[in-house]
C-alpha cells in the first residue's frame, strides 16, 4: 500500500497521491504509476492498494456511452461497489484475495445536487465501507497514521503551502512503499474546472 489523501474547502477539493507500486514482497515495481483517476472536469479518484481495482475502474470509465461530463461522485461511488461486487461473487480464487484484500480510494469532485463531496470507500475483508468527511489521509500499514494524521491536520489548519505534497515526501522518507514524486487534483468550485499536476 502506498499514501493518498484529500481534503474539501468552501472553494476547492484536493486529491494527492504518490507514484510507486510495491508488489507483496515489498519489491518496488514502478515509480511511474498514476494513482489519480481523472474521469471528468468534475469528478477524480485516488487509488491505494490492489492496482487491479484501478485497472477494472479505467476500463468502466473507457467503457462509457455518454458524455464524461454526465457523471458524478454518486457514479462513481455506484462503480466502485460494482467492481466489489464482481471480485467478491466471483467464483475464481484469485478475484476471492482481490475482494479481500485491503484497497481504500478516496472519491472526490461534484455530486448529483452539484455540491462538492468527498468521500472514502475501503474493502477489507470481504466488506466494503464508506465515510464521508472534510479529509482523508490513508498511509502503508508500517507507517504510524496518528503521526502523520496529526502532521496533516496541523499542515491544513495553518494552511501550509503544499502540504500535501509535504506529507507524500515526509511518508517517503519512512517507507519504501511510498515515492517522493507524485500528483495532485484539484478541482475549484469558482470556475467548475479541474487540473493535474505531477511534482517531484
Amino acid at each position: 500500500m502506498s499514501v493518498i489523501l484529500g481534503y474539501k474547502t468552501s472553494e476547492k477539493i484536493i486529491l494527492a497521491a504518490d507514484n510507486r507500486c510495491v508488489n507483496k514482497s515489498g519489491d518496488v515495481v514502478s515509480n511511474k504509476i498514476r494513482k489519480i483517476v481523472s474521469v471528468n472536469s468534475h469528478l477524480a479518484v485516488a487509488f491505494c492498494g490492489n492496482m487491479v481495482i484501478q485497472i477494472m475502474f479505467k476500463k468502466k470509465i473507457n467503457s462509457l456511452s455518454k458524455g464524461k461530463n454526465n457523471y458524478y461522485v454518486d457514479d462513481a461511488l455506484f462503480w466502485l461497489k460494482e467492481i466489489f461486487l464482481f471480485f467478491k461473487n466471483s467464483e475464481k480464487t484469485f478475484n476471492k484475495q482481490v475482494a479481500s484484500m485491503p484497497s481504500n480510494f478516496i472519491v472526490a469532485g461534484l455530486n448529483d445536487n452539484l455540491q462538492m463531496f468527498l468521500c472514502s470507500v475501503l474493502f477489507i475483508d470481504d466488506e466494503i465501507s464508506m465515510c464521508v468527511s472534510d479529509s482523508f489521509l490513508f498511509t502503508p500499514p508500517h507507517v504510524s497514521f496518528e503521526k502523520y494524521a496529526h502532521k496533516y491536520v496541523a499542515y491544513l489548519n495553518n494552511n501550509t503551502k503544499n502540504c500535501m505534497k509535504k506529507i507524500v515526501k515526509e511518508i517517503s522518507m519512512e517507507s519504501n512503499a511510498v515515492s517522493k514524486t507524485g500528483d495532485i487534483w484539484t478541482y475549484s468550485c469558482t470556475n467548475n474546472k479541474s487540473k493535474i499536476k505531477h511534482f517531484y
